[in-house]
């Protein structure tokens, strides 16, 4: 069951699991330059990087929010 929170606590919740979110598609990314995967990925590397380009921007975007919102410090 989730607990009830305001928009500024659910912006941070999602800035917190984007983070994380990249920086495993990071290592993913690095883990495939290097050659080093343990499995293959089912789609081309450069959607992988689109991706990656995708969910940096929107984590600027929540960045930017919280400059007005002052979800976190």
């Amino acid at each position: 069951l989730k607990m009830q929170t305001n928009y500024k606590e659910r912006m941070k919740i999602e800035y917190d699991e984007l983070c994380e979110r990249i920086e495993k598609l990071y290592k993913i990314l690095s883990d495939w330059y290097a050659e080093n995967l343990d499995f293959e990925p089912a789609c081309p590397l450069y959607l992988l990087e689109k991706q990656l380009e995708a969910m940096q921007e929107y984590k600027n975007i929540l960045e930017e929010r919280n400059y007005f919102e002052k979800a976190w410090q």
